[in-house]
């Protein structure tokens, strides 16, 4: 096995999870080697794999399972507030 150089990965491949983790890794790899590879549809069922695994061993992967819940509800709330931004933009001002 070649030495990871990669934080992430190392940390992905350090818990439980390393056989489903590596199986997403080559799914994504190998989408980005194909001239308009969309990995996101292409290895939807390893996402999938890989999430319920990290959930199964949340003691472990837990701080990564929070960091994706908090990310994304910060892109939640950016896509709220740009709503209602270009809400605010379509009432006529008052004078």
């Amino acid at each position: 096995e070649e030495e990871e150089t990669c934080g992430f990965c190392k940390f992905m491949k350090g818990g439980a999870c390393k056989d489903v983790f590596v199986a997403w890794e080559e799914c994504v790899d190998s989408c980005r080697d194909k001239e308009g590879g969309d990995f996101v549809e292409n290895c939807l069922n390893q996402t999938k794999l890989l999430k319920e695994c990290m959930e199964e061993n949340a003691e472990y992967y837990g701080i990564m399972l929070q960091a994706e819940e908090e990310s994304l509800a910060a892109r939640e709330e950016a896509a709220e507030k740009a709503s209602e931004d270009d809400q605010s933009k379509d009432q006529p001002e008052a004078e």
